[in-house]
């Protein structure tokens, strides 16, 4: 091989290095937030609902504003901090890369959650928000139903419960283990 030769590999081989060693933040804006994996009839939309694919029996990445919803299947989120959702059926959610935090926002239906003392994670409803109390491991059911009912029950853990009512008035809770609903009127 002549030295060109030579010369025009290394320049190639270390252009590539250099790539792999350091990313473009082009690159990594899109950063999966975790795995979606679904069980019979789920839907994932990645353009804000315009467009659904069929989830089924495979595992698609988390990304911002991805939206999933559920027939009669379910889907399991798991996240790079280790929290868990199940998406049990009929329910819809949404997730959302807001910084500092992540949202997962509950359409409406039911879901299970299994949050580990330091998640990135935060729940919202409709009516109400729920940040984690950072202490200890969070589990817990957590519904919303279509007329802005929400409602939620502890295994473990705790979590902040910031709600609305129709007047604008704010209720705030820390739910210990209790069942606690929130409605709109």
């Amino acid at each position: 091989m002549s030295r060109s030769g030579r010369i025009g590999r290394a320049v190639v081989i270390g252009t590539l290095s250099g790539f792999l060693a350091w990313p473009l933040p082009l690159w990594s804006a899109a950063v999966s937030g975790g795995t979606a994996r679904g069980v019979r009839a789920v839907e994932l939309s990645l353009d804000s609902g315009k467009t659904w694919l069929a989830l089924g029996a495979t595992s698609m990445p988390v990304l911002d504003g991805v939206q999933l919803r559920s027939r009669n299947g379910g889907a399991i989120l798991d996240f790079t901090d280790g929290s868990r959702l199940n998406v049990l059926p009929f329910s819809s959610v949404q997730f959302r890369e807001t910084g500092k935090a992540a949202e997962v926002s509950l359409v409406y239906g039911r879901v299970t959650f299994q949050l580990p003392a330091q998640t990135r994670l935060e729940l919202r409803t409709p009516t109400a928000r729920l940040e984690p109390v950072r202490d200890q491991v969070m589990g817990g059911e957590l519904f919303a139903g279509a007329d802005g009912t929400t409602g939620l029950r502890m295994s473990s853990g705790a979590l902040r419960i910031e709600g609305r009512r129709l007047d604008g008035q704010r209720e705030v809770e820390r739910n210990d283990g209790v069942y606690g609903k929130y409605e709109r009127g």
